[in-house]
């Protein structure tokens, strides 16, 4: 043991200590095997059993299954840019053509985040961090002596990289460590050292977009998720201007310059549910909507080269559906192929005749497509395999509403969410996942501990998207907000009678489990609910509002505070303290799982060291993994594979029991 469990040990009492011993068995005489799947050196375990055979041998040919991701579209060339996970992490990859054989470019030792070529070569800009602790460098890859340029050397926070149209220079927002304002800083290419901050702002700012002569930089001030403004800034002169100004709050996204600079393309929720497709013509300072039909949240958009269409992936019910629109009529265009699962990125190719989409779905993991804007046809561009699986034995999640705690104006609130469901009858344990967020939602992606645990161990898995979730207009995400928070928690509630209802559910037999804000609904859970439940496991879980607040990293606070309220006002304070899962863990009876990050800025790993005191405190033996080489997720393979192994044998040991399939001799 080193590090953060050495520290718990020193604190453990010799009562506990000598108990523990005592419930060792005494080693026989023959040797030991080794360890089915042993840890990392990277991880930190405390409480933790051994992996047994079948769970390793189990999860690995899950674990093979990898996933490519669309980053940019060569400007010269039909080629692409992707990421791809490469043995341990994440690397960039170039093909250059459908089911071509990809050329790995960098090997780089922490994963890389992203990728863009530079206009007019095929230099490439990358941006990496140290272990997941989310100070980004740049770095330019120089494609005639593949010499790599690091272009950031000033440390800090370093995000949202654009070129400008000619590729001559290069703009992004920096944040010194420590800082919650943002600058923006540009770089001539001809010398990356000569380096000159064009703008200083209060808060969050970021580059989106130049205009086409180079002469303005789009500029987007970020207050919270729902509230955002655009600005132009005239590099000359340094004057900034308001683009569309409204007093209200509105989301804004990304914003982009249509081919002639004359018209801005932006999403925003102006007066509406969702957010809207708008073209803010600069001149005449006027607004068209696009998507005044659809009522439906969008994604994201992009605009061809030629600026004749706009391609877009609304969410339907959480699935992606795209639309191309004709930008001088505005006529919309179905795109067909892709059903049922989630985009997560789109662009034109230079010459405005493809469309590069980012596609994963229940059954199959992500992976490039291409798609003929002139034939209309759909080709697949990588070839991310199942080694070794069937996919037509994998679960295909449900869509299901049940009815929550409160009504509206037209009746009780239904409350939607995705169920796995394995095969037979039943009644199947199950296990609740909650999605991160809170404003985000659980969206049918491909995943591979999901199906082990469905069609491997016999585990149903419910995915609610409570009150707080995106996806189902600003009304239903913003109820959570600040005092809200009580009500999400008491759509778990709701949930778990709706649970007890299901004949081939066993009500006898819930686990809980959660990611970031996850993680703190699934604390809140085996608070609130500690008797319907067999266990809760949580990962970078909040503990404590007050307390993450405190010392998340301050970029973020200000953004995070309209969310779950502002922690410098006592009488929230009090409130977040005294509805705090760590505040009331005598209620922590059943089995837990904590894994966390030493590198986290997100959610410190305090969360984490305060829980597992709390719990210990009350006599509990908590599980414990720490990861010292991540950030906030897992982005190193043998850090995952053996934490996904951990959650496996968790939910195998508190709700199958004896009807774990090692000891049905599966």
């Amino acid at each position: 043991m080193s590090g953060i469990i050495e520290k718990l040990a020193r604190r453990t009492p010799v009562s506990v200590l000598f108990a523990v011993m005592l419930s060792v068995p005494a080693r026989s005489q023959e040797p030991e095997l080794p360890p089915a799947l042993p840890p990392p050196a990277s991880l930190e375990i405390a409480n933790v059993p051994e992996i047994p055979e079948h769970i390793a041998a189990g999860l690995k040919k899950y674990r093979k299954i990898g996933s490519t991701v669309f980053l940019d579209w060569a400007p010269t060339s039909e080629a692409m840019l992707v990421s791809s996970t490469v043995e341990e992490i994440a690397q960039l990859q170039f093909i250059t053509r459908p089911r071509g054989r990809p050329l790995q470019i960098t090997y780089s030792p922490d994963p890389i985040e992203n990728g863009i070529f530079r206009p007019g070569s095929a230099d490439i800009l990358f941006s990496r961090d140290l272990q997941g602790t989310e100070e980004f460098d740049l770095f330019l890859v120089k494609s005639r002596t593949s010499e790599i340029v690091n272009v950031t050397t000033g440390g800090g926070r370093n995000i949202s990289p654009v070129f400008s149209p000619d590729g001559s220079m290069l703009v992004w927002s920096h944040a010194d460590a420590g800082s919650a304002d943002f600058s923006i800083v540009l770089a001539a290419l001809s010398d990356p050292a000569q380096q000159r901050v064009i703008y200083h702002g209060s808060g969050y700012w970021v580059p989106t977009d130049f205009s086409p002569d180079g002469k303005y930089l789009v500029l987007r001030n970020q207050r919270h998720r729902s509230d955002a403004d655009l600005y132009l800034l005239d590099l000359a002169s340094g004057v900034i201007t308001q683009v569309d100004f409204d007093p209200k709050p509105r989301g804004r996204s990304k914003a982009k310059f249509s081919t002639d600079g004359t018209t801005l393309y932006f999403l925003r929720d102006d007066d509406s549910e969702f957010n809207n497709l708008y073209g803010y013509d600069l001149a005449a300072g006027e607004k068209r909507n696009f998507t005044a039909d659809l009522e439906r949240e969008i994604d994201t958009f992009d605009i061809s080269p030629n600026g004749r269409l706009v391609v877009l992936s609304y969410n339907e019910n959480g699935a992606s559906q795209l639309r191309l629109i004709r930008t001088e009529s505005g006529l919309s265009l179905p795109v067909p192929g892709l059903r049922g699962g989630v985009v997560t990125r789109i662009a034109f190719s230079p010459d405005s005749k493809r469309i590069a989409i980012s596609y994963s779905a229940s059954l199959s993991p992500e992976n490039v497509f291409v798609f003929g804007a002139g034939r209309r046809s759909l080709r697949r561009w990588t070839s991310t395999r199942l080694t070794g699986l069937n996919s037509r034995k994998f679960v295909e999640p449900q869509s299901f509403t049940y009815p929550g705690f409160d009504e509206t104006d037209k009746g009780q609130r239904r409350i939607s969410g995705f169920l796995y469901r394995p095969s037979g009858r039943g009644p199947h344990p199950v296990v609740i996942y909650f999605h991160g967020g809170p404003a985000f939602q659980f969206r049918p992606r491909f995943n591979s501990m999901f199906q082990y645990w469905v069609n491997d161990l016999g585990i149903a898995v419910v995915a609610p998207n409570v009150r707080g979730s995106s996806g189902y207009g600003k009304t239903f995400e913003q109820l959570d907000n600040g005092r809200g928070r009580a009500d999400s928690i008491r759509d778990v509630g709701a949930l778990l009678d709706w649970i007890a209802t299901q004949k081939y559910l066993d009500a006898n037999h819930i686990g809980t489990y959660g990611t970031s804000y996850g993680g703190y609904l699934s604390l809140a859970t085996m608070m609130h609910y500690n008797d319907r439940l067999a266990g809760a496991a949580e990962m970078s879980g909040i503990s404590n509002i007050a307390t993450f607040l405190d010392n998340t990293a301050t970029w973020r606070r200000d953004l995070r505070r309209q969310e779950y309220g502002d922690e410098r006002d006592p009488a929230m304070r009090a409130w977040l303290q005294a509805t705090a899962p760590v505040n009331h863990v005598e209620k922590f009876t059943n089995p837990l799982l904590i894994i966390h990050f030493r590198n986290e800025t997100r959610v410190p790993v305090t969360e984490a060291l305060q829980k597992y005191d709390g719990v210990r405190s009350q006599g509990g033996m908590p599980w414990l993994i720490i990861a010292n080489d991540e950030g906030h997720g897992f982005r190193r393979k043998s850090n995952s594979d053996f934490s996904d192994a951990a959650v496996a044998l968790f939910f195998e040991t508190i709700l199958l029991g004896e009807d774990s399939p090692e000891k049905d001799g599966k």
